[in-house]
């Protein structure tokens, strides 16, 4: 039997295997949602003031640790702190350096923090400039009078330096916030075995 007409074997409503790889369009999935966790979180920073994580300093550097459950934002100022020392001696800020993993902020101080010095720490969001926040927006609060470990060493003896100069020896110590020259005591040689 002759046909003058090919026979398709597929309906016209379907497409031969060929042709339905062929022009078949690729399927695009959508990536899952992913739940924006930072963009529903409200709670702020909040400053440890216990345990190993409390404000210390030492020489010019003053650390400030905070918890929260989003990194630090890198971007913060130093205006908004104000250190204070018992000494009187003015202590400014002139720097802010954040590891953001760490929630951690260190201060450079004005000058060198010496064991003399009983630190207090105080912060006021700036009205310009960039506060303390993390990377969801949260600002951190504000705090006064925040007490600061002094963890500066002690002075410590020069060995080589003591001088005996009639019945005065001199004994010399570096370290401890000292400036230069180095401290000297004297002390009279009565009684002092040589």
């Amino acid at each position: 039997m002759h046909l003058s007409t090919p026979v398709c074997p597929y309906p016209s409503s379907e497409l031969s295997p060929h042709e339905s790889i062929r022009n078949r369009r690729p399927i695009r999935f959508s990536p899952p949602h992913r739940r924006n966790t930072m963009a529903s979180d409200t709670k702020a920073p909040k400053l440890i003031i216990t345990g190993a994580n409390t404000p210390t300093a030492a020489g010019d550097q003053l650390v400030l640790t905070y918890d929260g459950p989003n990194d630090l934002d890198r971007n913060i100022d130093a205006a908004g702190f104000t250190v204070t020392s018992t000494t009187g001696t003015a202590i400014t800020v002139s720097r802010a350096s954040v590891d953001a993993k760490a929630q951690t902020i260190t201060l450079t101080l004005s000058r060198a923090i010496t064991t003399q010095d009983v630190i207090k720490i105080s912060y006021t969001p700036p009205a310009n400039g960039n506060g303390v926040q993390d990377v969801a927006g949260n600002d951190a609060q504000e705090f006064a009078d925040q007490d600061v470990i002094n963890n500066t060493a002690g002075p410590v003896f020069v060995k080589d330096y003591p001088g005996i100069e009639g019945n005065k020896l001199t004994l010399a110590y570096t370290g401890g916030g000292l400036e230069q020259p180095q401290h000297s005591e004297q002390h009279s040689l009565c009684g002092v075995r040589q």
